[in-house]
């Protein structure tokens, strides 16, 4: 597991959602990866949606939702989600109900 930084500061508005942009701390070694919540709670009030993200990108996109009636700061180099690498994908076909 390894983690993504903030990429620069960012205000979040009270009980709203953005992207961020965020810089992860990880070798060339995977390809993808899946975003979470990170473990250590930097910031209280704020979720982190999980998504699958190309690493071989300079920023990852990381969705979030500020649930406070107060807007949430969020400072440079601010961890704001923790990663885990995806070993592999299995495609599957998709399933369609005859309704």
């Amino acid at each position: 597991m390894f983690r993504i930084g903030q990429k620069k500061r960012t205000i979040i508005r009270a009980r709203s959602e953005c992207l961020i942009q965020g810089v992860p701390e990880v070798s060339g070694q995977f390809r993808y990866t899946v975003t979470n919540f990170p473990s250590q709670v930097s910031q209280k009030d704020v979720l982190v949606a999980a998504t699958i993200a190309a690493l071989k990108k300079e920023a990852i996109p990381v969705r979030v939702l500020n649930l406070n009636i107060k807007p949430k700061i969020l400072d440079k180099g601010a961890v704001i989600a923790t990663c885990e690498p995806v070993v592999n994908i299995v495609p599957r076909p998709q399933e369609f109900s005859g309704v």
